[in-house]
């Protein structure tokens, strides 16, 4: 495993970052200029195609894939820890919503009952898992379901915090 630097301008000083490659992809990967965008997604720019994404070099996802990083991890570009996934796969992997307020994903606060409410999303419509007294118990509940309804591409909830 060996690191590339993006941003190598003095420009980019702020927000120059490392991602980790294969040994075998490191020349060649590394003779073009990395950028990270907002979203954190490593590109380059080529005068044919536009902007080129790393993984999308690396693996040449067939047409209707993504490519998701297993570990969650945008720097880690190895190739064991990046799979072909289509849109929805790719979302069943991400964690929490930024505006999450219980931290947890699929947990929310439920005002009328009082109680934290579990609910995941599956083929875009929401299945109510239950009310819980306890924070923890309602992101064991997501948890369970997410392992049988989304199996490898499941996020699960830290539960050790």
């Amino acid at each position: 495993m060996k690191y590339i630097e993006t941003g190598k301008t003095r420009s980019d000083a702020k927000r120059r970052w490392k991602f980790m490659v294969d040994d075998e992809d490191y020349g060649f990967l590394n003779q073009f200029f990395w950028q990270v965008d907002r979203e954190g997604i490593i590109k380059t720019r080529s005068k044919e195609n536009g902007h080129v994404l790393l993984t999308h070099l690396l693996m040449k996802p067939p047409k209707g894939f993504e490519i998701d990083h297993k570990d969650r991890n945008r720097l880690n570009n190895q190739k064991s820890n990046l799979r072909f996934a289509t849109s929805a796969q790719n979302k069943m992997n991400r964690g929490p919503r930024k505006d999450c307020k219980s931290g947890y994903k699929g947990v929310s606060w439920h005002k009328q009952r009082k109680k934290w409410t579990t609910r995941i999303k599956i083929k875009n419509k929401y299945l109510f898992l239950g009310l819980f007294e306890d924070i923890k118990q309602a992101a064991f509940v997501y948890n369970n379901a997410a392992k049988k309804y989304f199996r490898e591409f499941a996020y699960l909830n830290n539960l050790l915090e």
